[in-house]
């Protein structure tokens, strides 16, 4: 079964596009790199097989758990967010739910050994010395319907070296659960975030709470992904990074099945990436 969700848009003059070349994609006319999952960009082959590999999972996992006391007595933490390798490192944004949705910060050489750096952003217990950068809203100038749900579901974020306003390198997207909307901020560091205000209000466009994102770097857009409540995945994109527009209807639906009665069989934060 499907369900048609009906198309807002938001301008945003910030959600800059990227150059036509990329350090790792390739520039526009190719050579591209590709993982080659699937035959899409292979012209023709002979006397070759694709064979696919099991992934072996980590015997010491999880390589993150809660072992802090602002994590400790909830639950997760929950990489309803983001892993990304950038100026040397891998950056984990990430968030738990301790009374709400709170979101955090640890980095990574390899991607199994990873820190959670006091930030000096949130305060917990009259400490800034953790590593936690959204919360619920500082701004006093707020009020928020729901506060303590937290300012931010599923922290997606997406860094940009090719914009010329280096105060807004990183952008992140996620669901704003003290408002109930898709919201959007800006950081110049990817850890002090600042909201685009008319998204409290009005929002992105309308989804449900699983939403993810990410840049795709062949056609400069940006996408998202969701659930509705018939457990299908739906996609959105934003063109040249100025206005949010729904796929056409008989391609937006990715994959579906009747709706659920159990906990069975669930699409959950599925991920996508280029």
């Amino acid at each position: 079964m499907m369900a048609l969700i009906p198309p807002i848009a938001f301008a945003s003059n910030n959600l800059a596009e990227s150059p036509t070349k990329d350090m790792i994609v390739g520039s526009e006319s190719g050579p591209y790199r590709r993982l080659f999952l699937d035959a899409l960009a292979i012209e023709k082959q002979s006397g070759i097989q694709r064979i696919f590999h099991q992934c072996e999972k980590y015997k010491g996992n999880p390589v993150i758990t809660a072992d802090t006391p602002w994590e400790i007595g909830g639950s997760g933490p929950y990489l309803y967010g983001t892993v990304m390798w950038d100026q040397n490192k891998l950056h984990l944004w990430y968030h738990f739910i301790q009374g709400g949705y709170r979101n955090a910060y640890a980095e990574s050489i390899d991607g199994i050994h990873w820190t959670k750096p006091k930030l000096g952003i949130i305060e917990y217990n009259n400490s800034k010395e953790n590593n936690m950068f959204i919360t619920v809203t500082q701004d006093p100038d707020e009020n928020p319907p729901r506060k303590n749900r937290g300012q931010c579901h599923n922290p997606n974020v997406i860094v940009r070296p090719w914009i010329e306003n280096q105060q807004e390198r990183y952008v992140l997207f996620c669901y704003g659960a003290d408002y109930d909307k898709v919201r959007v901020a800006f950081s110049h560091d990817g850890l002090h975030w600042k909201f685009v205000p008319e998204t409290a209000k009005n929002g992105l466009f309308e989804s449900s709470d699983v939403v993810n994102f990410f840049y795709d770097l062949y056609q400069n857009r940006y996408v998202a992904t969701w659930t509705d409540p018939l457990v299908s995945l739906y996609q959105r994109m934003c063109l040249a990074g100025k206005s949010w527009r729904k796929i056409p209807y008989s391609q937006q639906t990715i994959w579906t099945h009747q709706p659920r009665k159990s906990m069975e069989c669930l699409y959950f934060l599925t991920k996508v990436f280029i």
